[in-house]
This record gives structure tokens, sequence and C-alpha cells, in this order.
């Protein structure tokens, strides 16, 4: 387990982050998010001592973060991992099988084989997305218990993530793993994470666990045979709404029976509802601390 209390972060020219308090299970896969330049990756960097916390402290299995007996059992691959122009798949294993005693070289070369990289080949004349491959591939066979991602899903093409996904689900599920990912696809991380935080302003914004969050939320699809417009459902608060025509979308935070029954009220000729995605989540909360969606980068 991972407990992560009141961590403060800061560079001479700014806060990066300031009193986090997180705790991350074991077993789990944690998505870490966040507008660009929300301190994601300096969080990372943090967890695993590449750069100090000013305040705050972290404990990893009751260890200091800092302590030997943490540090041989964790592995991060960050945005931009470093090789040399010589360097191959194979002399790369080789590398890191000096600090990571456990690294399983048959995983290794599977998932080399199911990825179609080919293991003597120059890593200097890979593709971003065919490194991105083989670091990943890298990670999961040193057989560490806890695995930080940095942009995990970076230049991979739709097939290649749904291979890593697959292999990441496994890794946890056989392996007792625990991910933390940093990612700009959202989808990707709804799809494997159990877990969240959100980074925004310095500040975590929210965290818990991602079914619980979009339980709390319906989408509705509403149609009318008159004129309306958003202050038609001010009684309803929605955190957003979209329409177009006599059609229109609002997004609720509720009790889904009190919800349907109050939209029902209002006579429409089309009511529908779904769920909402992860992303559509994390725009709320960043609607919520007061951002202009429409000027910001929101991944």
């Amino acid at each position: 387990m991972i407990c992560i209390e009141k961590v403060t972060k800061s560079f001479p020219s700014k806060v990066v982050f300031s009193n986090v308090s997180i705790t991350i299970k074991d077993k789990s896969i944690f998505g870490l998010v966040g507008i660009n330049g929300a301190g994601k990756s300096t969080f990372l960097r943090c967890l695993t001592n590449v750069y100090n916390f000013d305040e705050g402290k972290v404990l990893i299995d009751n260890y200091d973060s800092s302590e030997a007996e943490v540090k041989n059992n964790i592995f991060f691959l960050n945005d931009d991992p470093f090789f040399l122009r010589t360097d191959t798949p194979l002399t790369l294993a080789n590398f890191y099988k000096a600090f990571y005693p456990n690294f399983d070289e048959h995983y290794y070369r599977n998932m080399l084989t199911s990825l179609k990289i080919e293991e003597k080949g120059k890593v200097v004349n890979f593709s971003k997305g065919m490194r991105r491959q083989m670091f990943l591939a890298i990670a999961f066979s040193t057989n560490c218990k806890y695995v930080f991602l940095d942009e995990a899903f970076d230049g991979l093409d739709p097939l290649t993530r749904i291979i890593i996904k697959k292999k990441i689900l496994e890794k946890v599920e056989e392996n007792n793993l625990t991910v933390i990912i940093t990612s700009h696809s959202l989808k990707d991380l709804e799809e494997i994470a159990d877990s969240f935080a959100i980074l925004d302003k310095t500040h975590l914004i929210d965290y818990g666990n991602i079914n619980d969050k979009l339980e709390d939320f319906y989408k509705f699809q509403i149609a009318f045979d008159h004129d309306f417009n958003l202050s038609s459902f001010s009684d309803l608060h929605p955190h957003s709404y979209k329409q177009e025509g006599k059609v229109a979308q609002l997004i609720i935070q509720g009790k889904y029976e009190e919800i349907y029954q109050k939209l029902k009220e209002k006579n429409p000729i089309l009511l529908e509802s779904s769920n909402i995605t992860f992303e559509e989540f994390f725009i709320i909360e960043i609607e919520r601390n007061n951002y202009d969606i429409d000027s910001q980068e929101l991944l």
C-alpha cells in the first residue's frame, strides 16, 4: 500500500502541488490525471525519489519511499526513457537485469514476439510507439511490485493499446502488481483503472474509486415539441448542457429516480438516459475548479 501524506513540491518559479494526501491500495491500477502542467510527471518523479518532496512523507509498505527495501521494488518508466544508440532490446534487457534480479527474460522475449518487435534490432531505428512498447515490456518483466508509468499509452496504435491494457490487467491479477499511470487518454484509463486522482492548480481536487464517482452522475437526452433552454432545467442544476434544436443533453448529479421523475413531469416527447464517461466526469471536475474549458487544453 502507498500512503501519501500532505506532500508539497515547488521549484523556484512556482508551486507544483501542495498538501496532497492519497492512499493507493495494493493490487490496483491508479490513474493520475490533470490538464497539461498540473504536475503529474513531477508527482511520479517525487514518488520514485527522482525529486524530493519539500514537505510531507510517502510510505510504501510502511517503509519510507527512500529506503532500499522500497527502491528495489519500484520501476519508473518516464515519458522519454534513455538508451544508447547501439542498444537493442536484448542489450537493454541485460542492462535492467543488473538492477532487477527478478527480471523475467522469458516473459520479456515473449512480449517482444507478441508486439512484433525484433529483439536484435537497433532501438534508435524504432518508431516512438515501438520504443514505448519495448520499455513497457521491460517494465512488466522486472517483476517489481510497483510500476509507475508516465504517459503509458503515448504513441501506441489502437491495437497495441488493447494488447498493453490486457498485459497490465494480467500482471495485476497474477502478480499482485500495483500500477500508477498518467495518461492523456482518459478512455484507456476508464477501461483498466479502478481508482484515480485529479491534480489541478497545485491541489488534489478529487480522488477515489472511478465507478463509485461515475455512478453519482447521469446523462439524459431530452426533447420537447416546444421551445426551451437551460433555464427550463434550473431546478435540477445540470453540470453540463448542450442543445441542438429541440433536443438537449444534460448531465445531472443525484439520485436517478428523483431526477428522472422531475424530467418526466416536464412532459418531454423523448427522454433517454445513459452513463457518463470518465472524460465527461473529468471535465465537470475541472469546470468546478473554475476553468474556462473552451480556452484550456484539457488532457
